[in-house]
């Protein structure tokens, strides 16, 4: 759908009616600026980048906006996520589902780009024909080979729609030329071993062989050794991907006089950690209407009313009642000395 078409429409249904969240709204407005004039959305993580930048917003923030509007039915997915290939957007709406009572020049420009008059006098199907076309047909979703009949046979919906068979955006680019560096096999578990199990870290550790050979001169880990690692490598693989558990038990360790004791305490820092992480995450909530931000101001402002106001009013009257009793005493002593040189 065009850009500005879309976004005049979205401001005055909008305006209309409070059907759209704010933060919805907000992103809607980044995206009448970022699309192309045919509604594209092709690099959406840049485009979700700019938004967090430009309204001081989290990552994911910006996309729980972004997927307001996609749950809507104002942002529609074209072409899935793909190796080497990102996922590609493009706005959209529902034309059947609008009021009738449109601005005449708005309404204009809807039915222009339903029944396009170049394409009505080229005689090449328009968007209404294709609906109507979509709308006479059959859907069949066919069930089990036992069943004498198809599980559902209705006629196609009444709402202009574009086929879901049709995908915009051009095929993913070709993978990049293989690399001619040797490469090491990977080490993987035979038979599908689980790496969680013991047998499976055992395993594991024993890849790890060469990379401590390769710091340590040749030096690897006795039986022992690798049997008191591989628990410590199945801790961490419960927590962590293959390639980081990996990273950890192997990153310089070439000067380790007791290799053991080394990940032992590489292994308790790296599972603490992960638990503050957890705890952390627990603890936190996205703020993404600024709803607790005003609460937690409320908060404080009738707490200040009733604890800390009171205390300040207490802490000036002793302060002021301080202050008169030093100019008290001041004046005495002035007093005192005038005495002293008229007498004296």
């Amino acid at each position: 759908m065009p850009t500005r078409l879309w976004w005049r429409t979205v401001q005055l249904l909008q305006a209309r009616g409070a059907w759209l969240h704010p933060c919805a709204l907000r992103m809607a407005r980044h995206l009448a600026y970022c699309a192309d004039g045919r509604g594209r959305l092709v690099d959406v993580p840049e485009l979700l980048a700019r938004y967090s930048a430009h309204h001081g917003r989290g990552h994911r923030t910006a996309w729980t906006d972004f997927m307001r509007l996609v749950d809507v039915g104002l942002v529609r997915q074209v072409c899935a996520a793909a190796p080497y290939r990102q996922a590609r957007y493009i706005l959209c709406m529902d034309l059947a589902a609008l009021p009738d009572d449109l601005p005449r020049d708005l309404a204009a420009a809807l039915a222009g780009h339903v029944d396009d008059p170049t394409a009505i006098v080229r005689g090449t199907p328009t968007r209404a024909d294709v609906h109507r076309a979509l709308a006479d047909c059959e859907v069949i979703r066919v069930g089990s080979a036992t069943r004498p009949k198809p599980i559902m046979v209705c006629r196609g919906a009444g709402k202009l729609h574009t086929s879901p068979f049709t995908r915009e955006g051009s095929p993913p680019s070709s993978p990049p030329p293989p690399s001619h560096r040797p490469q090491r096999a990977r080490g993987w578990p035979f038979q599908g071993q689980d790496l969680g199990e013991e047998g499976g870290a055992l395993y594991f550790v024993k890849s790890l062989g060469p990379d401590w050979a390769s710091q340590r001169q040749g030096v690897v880990p006795a039986a022992a050794e690798l049997a008191e690692i591989a628990e410590l490598a199945r801790l961490l693989l419960q927590h962590m991907p293959e390639s980081e558990v990996r990273e950890v038990l192997t990153s310089q360790v070439g000067s380790a006089a007791d290799l053991v004791g080394v990940l032992r305490w590489r292994t308790g820092r790296t599972l603490a950690g992960l638990r503050r992480s957890e705890r952390r995450a627990r603890r936190l909530r996205v703020d993404d209407d600024g709803a607790r931000h005003t609460e937690w101001l409320a908060s404080n402002a009738e707490r200040d009313a009733q604890e800390v106001a009171p205390r300040r009013a207490e802490l000036v009257a002793l302060a002021r009642q301080r202050a008169r009793e030093v100019a008290e005493a001041r004046r005495a002593q002035e007093q005192a000395r005038l005495s002293a040189r008229i007498y004296g």
